[in-house]
């Protein structure tokens, strides 16, 4: 019997395709921006790798893990009996099961898309009426939406792309900026990070920074859409990310849940490749760089049919603006904006209202 999950996902991925093309594996990037990550700290990560948290359901069921795989039917739980044998080769059909996920919405997803009318959602919510009233409730403060790729890196390539976009017409936050992230490698190596492992994400990431003011969007969307070059960012503000909450150690503490220390939890939940992000994630990004973000939550909390939003950090004026569904986030741009004014014009929807 085909398992109804799968055929959600590909329906999901056919509604949503964009049809990247990919010269090279950026799962076989993230790997190695992983095993150079293993050697920044003093005992290895361990976790992070591609096939164990790169994939994040399309659908409001969060991330698909190996355990959820089993849960769901997708190997045959009666199969396993006791003997190693059987039970490696469970674990084998489930990392392949994994793969042919992974490798099925890379074809579909480039990292980035470019921009598409936000109302073109409404095909995507077409048998879901909360989505759809929240979706017009959405309409009223934002006309378009950017999409990025559901792989566990969605936060940070979002806050990326949106805030470097932010600074092509802004001058003095461009130079604000880039003093803070040339002085950033000196940061990660007081802190204990190696300082030959995080040369290459360093120059990478400076490299497409010096490159904001004369490239404009489209050389943006190509540098955030390369391989190499858009994984290598991912791990720059990972680790932008991971300085912060070491240095303020002291007051982060207080907020972890199942990790002794902040050292352990940024190996673990934020340095890692493909790991998801959640509140803390943003607010030790958004306080390090004192860049505002408002987070549109839309799900199905609620009965008034409203998008609930939440500003980080508190009491500062948003510049980037997204759009988080359960387990995925994409970037949105406002009716009138002041930061967001970027030079790039929405694309066309297609005859059957999806974006591609």
């Amino acid at each position: 019997m085909t398992d109804p999950k799968l055929v959600e996902e590909k329906q999901e991925i056919n509604n949503d395709g964009h049809g990247a093309s990919e010269s090279v594996s950026n799962s076989e990037v993230g790997s190695m921006a992983n095993n150079r990550l293993d050697g920044i700290i003093d005992s290895a990560t361990g976790v992070g790798s591609p096939h164990a948290q790169s994939v994040n359901a399309l659908d409001k069921d969060g991330p698909l893990s190996p355990q959820s795989v089993l849960n769901d039917g997708l190997v045959n739980s009666d199969s396993t009996a006791n003997s190693g044998f059987e039970l490696q080769n469970q674990d084998e059909l489930v990392r392949k099961r994994q793969e042919e996920i992974e490798k099925e919405i890379k074809a579909n997803h480039p990292f980035l898309t470019k921009i598409f009318p936000l109302s073109s959602l409404d095909a995507e919510f077409a048998n879901d009426q909360v989505y759809k009233t929240k979706l017009q409730d959405l309409l009223t403060r934002y006309k378009s939406i950017r999409k990025t790729r559901p792989d566990g890196n969605c936060f940070f390539r979002c806050f990326g792309f949106a805030y470097f976009e932010s600074l092509i017409n802004d001058k003095k936050e461009y130079d604000r900026f880039k003093k803070i992230a040339q002085e950033s490698k000196d940061q990660l190596v007081s802190i204990g990070f190696n300082s030959f492992t995080i040369e290459d994400f360093h120059d990478t990431f400076m490299s497409v920074l010096n490159n904001v003011p004369e490239g404009g969007v489209e050389q943006l969307e190509q540098a955030f859409n390369d391989d190499g070059r858009s994984e290598y960012m991912v791990v720059m503000w990972r680790l932008l990310t991971s300085c912060y909450l070491r240095k303020e150690e002291e007051f982060y503490q207080n907020f972890l849940e199942g990790y002794a220390t902040v050292k352990d939890f940024c190996e673990h939940e934020v340095e890692p490749m493909y790991r998801e992000s959640d509140h803390i994630h943003i607010i030790a990004l958004t306080s390090f760089l004192n860049v505002g973000v408002r987070v549109n939550y839309m799900d199905r909390s609620g009965a008034d049919g409203k998008v609930n939003a939440h500003d980080f950090p508190d009491g500062l004026q948003p510049r980037i603006h997204l759009l988080y569904r359960p387990g995925h986030y994409d970037i949105l741009y406002p009716i009138q904006s002041e930061h967001n004014s970027s030079s790039a014009t929405e694309n066309p929807v297609p005859s059957n209202g999806v974006a591609e």
